[in-house]
């Protein structure tokens, strides 16, 4: 009969349960202030520098009430999670472009959140959101305050990371500021259904690449089902200085029927004629001098069944994009975004009671829980997430009343059906005495008092006094008020309630921006040249020196020119009212009987690492470009001769400029263009490797014409010149750890346009573990009797080498006096370590007719433990063993046992090999018996 024994182990987990203290940004309104991020290098290098919070921890973190759930994240399309724990930090642009990193991160699936605040922390305007450790926004506004969101979806948030931003230079577009608001904003990213929103968007500081202008604006409505794009309504467009914005719909592969802002100008040829894809753009804002702003309004869908995304994208195009210019330029331009909620759940009724007077808090506000829905629960905050009141509610009788309130903005957060639902409501409390202004404006063409403004009050007693600061006119509307900032403050006399409107007054400037199609004429030529462009017709052409050409004051014709040579300056001054004053404009021509291209690329010596189109200047229009040679290509525009040096193979290029084709005086030039890379070479290599405690040697960089300067970042913080670098050499520190340590050669060459060309060549250190083995401390055994020596704690060791010869990690010895081992341990990577033992042998009496039995044997071939050794044994003449297995059967039986050549090896008394398992020894001495088992393990 078998007896089968079988042992059961129960592994029990213990649970410890940690209540972690609640981080102190895990609040939206307390959100960790990183500041201002270090400007970024100006353009075309951009470099950021990173702004650091270091060491954050999710634990005891909570998922804001109201959670931020933004849906269709723009980059990845993927929705925020509504579980987990978050945590907030803040920080103010120093450049248009943002960059995000989790280091170091431990968090299982987080989630970026990027929000723009205007108008309080409860009212944040969600950008866009990220899923994974990173995240880039191309399209921030410098100077204004952001805040970021890092979402764990975690039920218990438990993960670490750090947080680095940088603020990064977006070189290459035309679009230097933009900006998009909405108005009422989403509170904690939602709207309700039937919401109406206005959008806003306004574009400063536009810069023309390639004379190109501002010519259309294109937002696009994302996942539609959240909008009721029926609703889109055009509201406000920019002031119509030179010609006309309106919303027209373009129907062409790109845009496919799009409702989009465009312009048309307004001159005295062939324009406005409905059609703004056959037209220039407008030259308002152009390089800095003056602001487009465009608002349009649309409603969310008034009946969703499931929350939905209301995402959006504004794009602008230039007049080469959408309009007729023929030149390339601002195609790098980028596009706003805006992303929001649009929830399903409904929110309460509220009926406000206005204050009497702006500076009396009597304002009061009901909310009525419309339809009695179930654990319905009020909470009301300021935009800044202070709370004016905390949650209350009533199942049986859901109304609120919040009372004495001041004149101001209020946020109402509202939930019910045990906080599965809830909605957020923003509303305004006036007084009920307001002032406003029907018109105004600026009737003369000066700084003086020649602004108007004309105001209306409602509520009140009806009595009021007025006073405009800083005139000091005390009606109520006035003809003469000064250019510049104006207050009107209003009093009741029966209440002496106090309001005030603020207005802005600047004459209305006309620009007279023309141009013609050459700026060098040939005076052999029939041509009569006229202006193919004039932003504001019906003004007057004339030209300076006097005594030359002559133009027609009306149409800008320039005729009798065929004796006249030099320079002439064409002056055109627009037509004016009494409220507008004229911006003049003048372009210079050249008359020449042989043309002279005057083509330059001023400085011609480029840097290969800088992505930036650079432009020749050019006298003389018209041309072609070409490459006539040079070390490798060269992506040359060959109709303004523009191009980009990122990339290019160092040398000296030659461009050809042929005029030929511009008839009678036509000319041909050729410039040299050099391109600079100033890569440093390392010496042996870049690699290098070394083992943990070896001596790291000075490594060296080479470059001729500048020194060289070792950094171990790749430009933020540089290695000390005063201890670890000497002409050009780099002295590693000797105390590395196990990694790889980067550090680089640069070397920055200052360019002849004052920019500063760099090259750098990078140098990894990569220091290597050994196998760190030991085999014990010095053991005692007794003569005849066997030692296992084992190499411990090498688990990267790959051989072994012992002093007797062995490559095992564990070998056995017998020695018969006292002997010290050694062992030398290698790894894959070459690194090796060292490790001795002394075996003293003991030949006292205390081991006289002593045997030791090991209880193991692994006759597996690695050449350890391969027999079943009895220590002592060879002491012992006249013994006898026997093995027997598990059921009592004999399999094995020798005399004179000596651990050599008789020996137990895991085979039968047939040699044939005995299964795994358990088996009994018999030992028997003259005068004594030993008795055991064996496990055998194949």
């Amino acid at each position: 009969m078998r007896l089968i024994y079988a042992t059961l182990f129960f592994l029990i987990g213990v649970c410890n349960f940690t209540y972690a203290t609640m981080p102190s940004n895990d609040d939206v309104c307390s959100a960790q202030d990183l500041g201002t991020p270090q400007s970024p290098d100006p353009c075309p290098f951009g470099y950021a520098y990173p702004a650091f919070a270091y060491s954050q921890n999710m634990s005891g973190s909570t998922r804001q009430f109201p959670a931020h759930k933004l849906m269709g994240c723009y980059f990845n399309n993927n929705n925020m999670a509504t579980t987990g724990g978050d945590l907030w930090y803040k920080f103010t642009a120093s450049s248009n472009k943002l960059k995000i990193y989790l280091l170091n991160n431990t968090i299982n699936n987080p989630f970026i959140g990027l929000y723009h605040l205007q108008n309080g922390c409860m009212n944040l305007v969600p950008v866009d959101c990220w899923q994974g450790t990173s995240a880039e926004c191309p399209n921030i506004t410098e100077g204004q305050t952001y805040y970021i969101q890092v979402l764990d979806i975690a039920n218990m948030p438990s993960g670490t990371f750090d947080l680095e931003i940088k603020c990064e230079q977006y070189c290459g577009g035309c679009e230097e500021d933009i900006q998009l608001y909405a108005y009422p904003p989403p509170i904690n990213g939602y709207y309700h259904p039937g919401d109406t929103i206005e959008f806003t968007f306004i574009i400063n500081n536009y810069r023309r690449i390639g004379a190109n202008r501002f010519h259309s604006l294109f937002p696009r409505f994302l996942q539609t089902g959240g909008w009721d794009i029926n609703s889109l309504t055009f509201t406000r467009y920019p002031f119509p200085g030179n010609g006309a914005w309106s919303d027209y719909t373009f129907n062409n592969p790109d845009f496919s029927n799009a409702r989009m802002f465009a312009y048309e100008p307004n001159n005295f040829q062939t324009e406005p004629d409905g059609n703004p894809a056959n037209n220039r753009g407008d030259s308002l804002g152009d390089n800095n001098s003056g602001t487009w702003m465009f608002q349009w309004r649309i409603r969310t869908n008034p009946n969703p069944t499931i929350d939905m995304p209301l995402n959006m994208e504004v794009y602008s195009y230039s007049d080469n994009e959408t309009g007729n210019w023929p030149i390339p330029g601002c195609r790098r331009d980028t596009f706003a975004l805006f992303n929001a909620t649009l929830t399903k759940c409904v929110g309460p009724d509220l009926l406000i009671a206005s204050p009497a007077c702006p500076s009396i808090c009597t304002g009061t506000v009901v909310g009525v829980n419309e339809g009695n829905l179930p654990n319905y629960s009020f909470s009301w905050y300021y935009p800044t997430g202070g709370t004016v009141q905390t949650p209350t509610g009533n199942t049986t009788n859901p109304v609120d009343t919040l009372t004495g309130l001041c004149e101001g903005e209020y946020i109402l957060i509202s939930s019910y059906d045990n906080g599965n639902c809830f909605s957020s409501t923003s509303f305004q409390v006036n007084a009920s005495l307001q002032t406003y202004l029907s018109s105004y404006g600026f009737s003369g063409c000066s700084n003086g008092n020649f602004g108007y403004a004309f105001s209306t009050v409602t509520g009140g007693s009806g009595t009021y006094t007025y006073s405009w600061s800083p005139s000091g006119i005390t009606t109520s509307s006035s003809t003469n008020l000064p250019a510049g900032y104006n207050t009107l403050y209003v009093t009741d006399t029966a209440t002496n309630c106090v309001d005030t409107i603020t207005v802005f007054l600047a004459p209305q400037i006309i620009d007279g921006f023309f141009t013609y199609p050459d700026t060098v004429i040939c005076n052999l030529t029939t041509l009569q040249p006229i202006p193919n462009y004039v932003d504001n017709p019906g003004g007057t052409f004339s030209i300076f020196p006097s005594n030359g050409p002559v133009i027609n004051p009306q149409t800008g014709e320039i005729s009798n020119y065929f004796s006249s040579t030099g320079y002439y300056d064409i002056i055109y001054t627009p037509s004016v009212t009494n409220s507008q004053c004229a911006d003049k404009d003048t372009f210079t021509i050249k008359f020449t009987t042989s043309f002279d291209t005057n083509m330059c690329y001023c400085p011609n010596t480029f840097c290969a690492n800088a992505s930036f189109t650079y432009y020749p200047t050019l006298a003389t229009p018209g041309g072609v470009f070409s490459l006539v040679s040079g070390p490798g290509p060269m992506n040359i525009n060959a109709s303004d001769g523009s191009f980009d040096p990122i990339g290019m193979v160092p040398g000296v290029y030659f461009v050809k400029y042929d005029a030929t084709n511009l008839g009678n005086c036509g000319f041909s030039q050729t410039e040299t263009i050099i391109i600079v890379n100033p890569q440093p070479t390392i010496a042996n290599g870049p690699n290098f490797s070394f083992c943990i405690g070896d001596v790291i040697p000075p490594i060296t960089a080479t470059y001729s014409g500048s020194p060289i300067l070792w950094f171990d970042d790749i430009v933020n913080q540089i290695v000390s010149p005063n201890q670890n670098t000497i002409n050009g050499q780099l002295f590693p520190p000797q105390n590395l750890t196990e990694g790889t340590y980067d550090f680089f050669a640069a070397t920055f060459v200052l360019m002849p346009n004052g920019d500063t060309c760099y090259g750098f060549s990078q140098c990894d250190i990569t220091i290597k573990a050994k196998p760190n083995i030991f085999i014990g401390n010095d053991t005692t055994v007794c003569s005849g009797f066997t030692a296992q020596l084992n190499a411990n704690g090498g688990t990267l060791a790959d051989n072994y080498a012992w002093s007797t010869g062995a490559i095992t990690q564990g070998i056995s010895v017998n020695p018969t006096a006292n002997t010290q081992y050694f062992v030398i341990a290698t790894n894959q990577d070459g690194c090796t370590d060292m490790d001795t033992i002394n075996v003293i042998v003991d030949n006292g009496s205390a081991c006289t007719d002593s045997l030791g039995f090991f209880n193991g044997i692994t006759p597996n071939g690695d050449g350890f433990n391969e027999a079943w050794i009895i220590d002592g044994i060879t002491n012992i003449r006249n013994n006898w063993v026997i093995i027997y297995n598990r059921w009592g059967e004999k399999v094995w039986e020798k005399s004179n046992y000596d651990n050599v050549n008789v020996v137990f090896v895991g085979k039968n008394q047939n040699d044939t090999e005995l299964p795994t398992g358990t088996y009994y020894f018999v030992v028997q001495l003259p005068n004594k018996q030993h008795k055991g088992w064996i496990e055998l393990t194949r």
